[in-house]
């Protein structure tokens, strides 16, 4: 979901002030930010969502990538989780 009136009313529902959050969300540091996570989802192979990418010391590690309910990659979380 990217349409910013609809992201504005979600916002505004958790709490946050949605003038702010417009503020930043049309910021061109954010619009940056944004450009350099897809870039970098691009070069971890990922061409589309949802995924999930985990992050440690080790850096960055696919670990599923298009819909897979979740009891299926959890037992592989949990291992990332307790290393």
């Amino acid at each position: 979901m990217t349409k910013p009136d609809v992201l504005a009313q979600l916002a505004g529902k958790v709490g946050l002030d949605v003038q702010q959050f417009m503020q930043i969300f049309e910021s061109d540091e954010t619009k940056q930010l944004t450009l350099d996570h897809f870039n970098r989802a691009r070069r971890l192979g990922i061409t589309g969502f949802p995924a999930v990418i985990l992050d440690d010391d080790a850096g960055y590690r696919l670990l599923t990538k298009g819909y897979r309910p979740f009891p299926q990659f959890r037992p592989e979380l949990e291992e990332w989780l307790e290393l």
